[in-house]
């Protein structure tokens, strides 16, 4: 199933190597293979997701409101760079804005105290649930990542972890981001799981509003899904079309047929197994072709002998 995930990753105590000229702070992690949100992701999905974070845009704080919601240009402060896949997640290089109002800010966290640099993503990914744990397999799409504070408060999901030890029951607020106490004097009934056709009947208005945001979250899964698959069958035609003329084939054998064949492939073994197959058909014909000659026929080896002009001149009449 597809779904919309939120997490928070900080670099923890790793020594950060900062180029203060450069502006660029190397070997921040981006996305670990586990998160505090209980979810998995495999190393496969991490490496495939590598060019959906390569030049990623980084922001500063959450968006207001809604997760989508569009960012300010004063928000922007980077990007993040040469992303690779270690043992233990993604990392990358954050170049950053050094006349950002945070950016000196943050170069002092970077060398002092690495534990408050931390990114949250926003992203589209393909999960399945495993023994009660998400397994993220496919991250489809980044919308955005942001530089946070208070990472040892930060969950995800726009969530905080709840306190060790509190007494009074607790929720969490989606309209203020924060957890806030549970009323002890709501009753058992109204503690029970909410039944959409009583909140239908008592509640119209709020549950009008409920199914409309559900909608348009369907509607922003399923155009983020959309883009994500032009985006990626973009880029196959592309490589293909660079494939197909860096293989050079002569237009004989570079017909419209065999270049439908080619983008209906399968996969990337198939389609390169079809171009070194007319490869080779092409170095065969190449190598075995015969010479072809054209018999010339003489115009006068059937006519009179000319030995000087009057007799040229008789046998033109």
């Amino acid at each position: 199933m597809s779904q919309h995930i939120i997490e928070f990753v900080d670099s923890g105590q790793a020594k950060l190597r900062i180029d203060s000229q450069a502006s660029v702070i190397y070997g921040v992690k981006i996305l670990g293979l586990e998160s505090k949100n209980n979810r998995r992701y495999s190393p496969q999905a991490l490496g495939q997701a590598i060019p959906l974070y390569e030049g990623a845009r980084v922001n500063v704080n959450h968006p207001q409101g809604r997760a989508d919601a569009p960012r300010a240009y004063q928000d922007r402060i980077g990007t993040v760079r040469n992303v690779r896949l270690q043992d233990d997640g993604l990392y990358g290089d954050f170049h950053f804005n050094p006349k950002h109002p945070v950016a000196e800010q943050l170069a002092w966290d970077a060398q002092h105290a690495p534990e408050n640099v931390g990114f949250s993503h926003n992203a589209l990914a393909r999960t399945s649930v495993k023994q009660g744990q998400t397994l993220v397999e496919e991250i489809v799409a980044v919308r955005s990542v942001d530089l946070v504070a208070d990472p040892a408060t930060t969950r995800g999901l726009f969530e905080q972890q709840e306190p060790a030890g509190t007494a009074q029951p607790r929720m969490w607020d989606n309209r203020t981001r924060r957890w806030v106490p549970l009323d002890s004097h709501v009753s058992e009934e109204k503690k029970r799981p909410l039944d959409l056709n009583l909140l239908r009947r008592d509640h119209p208005e709020l549950y009008e509003q409920i199914r409309a945001e559900a909608e348009r979250e369907l509607q922003q899964v399923t155009a983020d899904e959309t883009r994500a698959l032009e985006h990626a069958a973009r880029e196959r035609q592309e490589r293909l079309a660079a494939t197909l003329l860096e293989a050079r084939l002569p237009p004989a054998l570079r017909s419209e047929r065999f270049e439908n064949l080619c983008r209906s492939a399968p996969d990337e073994e198939t389609f390169a197994a079809l171009i070194q197959l007319r490869q080779e058909d092409c170095q065969w014909f190449a190598a075995n072709r015969k010479p072809v000659s054209v018999e010339q026929t003489n115009a006068f080896a059937t006519g009179p002998t000319v030995h000087d002009g009057a007799s040229f001149a008789a046998a033109l009449r």
